[in-house]
């Protein structure tokens, strides 16, 4: 009797065990279900670099959802590889008009970030960055949606910041050897390896002149505009100014050129009448370079007199053209020590009607080249006409008794010129005995 008790109790213990087990199992059961059904539905790895103004909005990814369309989903980003610190920088993840942030990606050198609140799927999720100050987003992160519900959460961490300062100063304007505008670019990091500042040629900020690290240093460009920016190292903020532009002005000297004109008629006085009602007179114009540099573009600017009708401009080299009295020649460009003719042909007014008897013709020269020498670019010209209206012999039986032989005739003419003047000549001849 005591045998079978005993064999009793032993059983007894047995199934006891075997039932404690079996909580045990049904406990972990319920334990670690939600975290194995707490997979990833959806991964997105973002890993690149944006350099765009603040507040701006970037498309990083567009992800297909699938068969997951319709599921309310939480958003987290996993930054366990991010290196750079850029505080402020936004994602917006995004499927049609549901939409949550993920704030601050680069805010902290790894760990993860939650979004509040929930997304629910249609067909796409795009991700948007929304740029913080610093102007620059190169994250190396992933952007999670689950789209089962768990309770686990999971805390940021946060490693300590220090703040890096950065300065770009251009000088002024120099020469090289050659004569060529060239500016100095100092860049100063503090402290030493905190950022990267990178000085750009473009706009854009694509075309990379000089980059500098550590404590930064120092660059030559020529003149003209520069952008640039700057980017924390990692466990480093940037405070004062991150970006910026400078200009290093052209200071080369500018080309120099003297040129020299005349003007000359070749005939003087010219005369009209009645037999030459009206006469030519012939300019010559002489243009010189006489340097020390190439004179561009070289205009000669010749102003007629309202007395004169224009005929002919004629050019050694370029061409010449005439409108309403001004006769303009373009010589182009003129080596130092090069020498252009004109040859400018007018015509006088009718005699009788010469409103001008001394008309001055006057000339100038110019060129897109610096003339510092401004003396020698005008020239004038004054030329004389006589006009001659009518001649009359006068009868010399009633000119006085001169006191000359019998057979010494003098004639006495009067010319009558124009402007009221009159010219009077006499001449003597001898009579001819034979004639008697």
């Amino acid at each position: 009797m005591i045998t079978t008790m005993g064999r009793g109790h032993a059983l007894q213990q047995k199934l006891m065990a075997v039932l404690t087990a079996l909580a045990v199992f049904v406990a972990l059961v319920a334990v670690y279900a939600p975290m194995a059904s707490a997979a990833i539905d959806i991964s997105i790895p973002i890993n690149t670099t944006v350099h765009a103004p603040v507040g701006s909005s970037t498309l990083l990814a567009t992800v297909a959802t699938g068969d997951l369309e319709g599921q309310v989903c939480s958003v987290s980003a996993d930054a366990i590889n991010q290196q750079s610190v850029h505080p402020g920088n936004d994602l917006v993840v995004a499927s049609d008009d549901s939409s949550v942030v993920l704030e601050n990606v680069e805010g902290a050198s790894g760990g993860t970030v939650h979004a509040d609140g929930t997304l629910t799927l249609s067909d796409a999720v795009t991700v948007t960055l929304i740029m913080g100050p610093d102007h620059v987003f190169s994250a190396g992160l992933t952007v999670s949606i689950d789209c089962v519900p768990t309770t686990t959460t999971t805390t940021t961490t946060t490693q300590p910041i220090q703040e890096s300062e950065v300065s770009v100063t251009p000088g002024a304007c120099l020469l090289d050897d050659e004569g060529q505008p060239f500016g100095p670019v100092d860049v100063t990091i503090s402290p030493d390896s905190s950022a990267t500042v990178t000085v750009y040629s473009d706009a854009g900020m694509e075309i990379v002149v000089f980059s500098f690290g550590g404590s930064g240093g120092s660059g030559n460009v020529s003149s003209g505009t520069y952008y640039w920016d700057a980017e924390a190292a990692e466990g480093y903020t940037l405070v004062g100014e991150t970006s910026g532009e400078f200009t290093i002005t052209d200071c080369s000297e500018p080309e120099v050129s003297d040129l020299g004109i005349t003007k000359v008629d070749l005939v003087d006085p010219v005369s009209v009448d009645s037999d030459n009602p009206t006469a030519l007179i012939t300019y010559e114009i002489t243009v010189t370079n006489f340097g020390p540099s190439v004179a561009e573009n070289v205009v000669v600017t010749d102003t007629l007199p309202a007395s004169l009708t224009y005929i002919s401009a004629t050019p050694e080299a370029g061409t010449c053209s005439h409108t309403a009295g001004t006769v303009t020649c373009d010589l182009g460009d003129m080596a130092v020590g090069a020498e252009v003719m004109i040859t400018v042909v007018v015509q006088t007014e009718s005699v009788g009607e010469v409103s001008e008897l001394t008309p001055l013709n006057e000339v100038s020269v110019s060129s897109d080249t610096q003339d510092n020498n401004q003396d020698n670019n005008t020239d004038d010209e004054e030329t004389n006409i006589v006009e001659v209206l009518d001649t009359e012999v006068v009868d010399p039986d009633v000119l006085p008794f001169t006191g000359a032989d019998d057979d010494i005739l003098l004639t006495a003419s009067i010319v009558l010129l124009g402007m009221g003047f009159g010219l009077l000549w006499i001449t003597k001849e001898e009579d001819d005995p034979q004639l008697g």
